[in-house]
Order: structure tokens, then sequence, then C-alpha cells
């Protein structure tokens, strides 16, 4: 067998393990971000915005923010979702 058709069978498996671990992580991702936005609507339905409240909406930029420690005293609702897209968040604020 010459080197050359090695390589190639070698180079081609690689090809395959990548895009097999490639797939195999994506679906991931999707399954664990839509587990952690259910769990996030709960959670926001569980605890509802009051009049007053100051509504911080947003990605994960928002959902990991300190708010507390940022605002002190202010009367903040955080409902960031991390991985939130714009359209989501549209979708949601209609929801309500």
């Amino acid at each position: 067998m010459s080197l050359y058709i090695i390589l190639r069978a070698i180079l081609i498996s690689a090809l395959l393990t990548s895009a097999a671990t490639f797939l195999m992580s994506f679906f991931h991702l999707g399954s664990v971000a839509r587990k952690n936005f259910e769990r996030k609507r709960d959670f926001f339905r569980h605890y509802p915005v009051q009049a007053g409240d100051i509504v911080l909406a947003g990605d994960s930029i928002t959902d990991l923010g300190v708010w507390d420690d940022i605002l002190p005293g202010w009367p903040i609702k955080n409902r960031g979702i991390s991985a939130e897209t714009s359209k989501g968040l549209l979708r949601r604020m209609d929801a309500h």
C-alpha cells in the first residue's frame, strides 16, 4: 500500500471524526440551552415582575450580571437568559 493511500485514509478518518464531534457538540449545546431557557422561564413565572421593578432583559451579559452588587437597593429583576437571541427576547416580550 502506498504512503499516499495511507495518508489519505488517515486524513479522511480525521475529518469524519471532527465532523461527528462537531455535530454531537452542536446538538448537545442546543439541548443545554433549551433546558436552561425552560428553567429560567419557569423561574420567571414563579417570581413575576411587580409594579416599580426595573427589568433587565438580555443574553448572558445580563444573565450573569451581579446586579445587586452593581445597583444596590434598586428593585432589579434580572430576566437575562444566556444564549438568548434578539428574536427570542422579542418573542418573550410579545408573550407578556
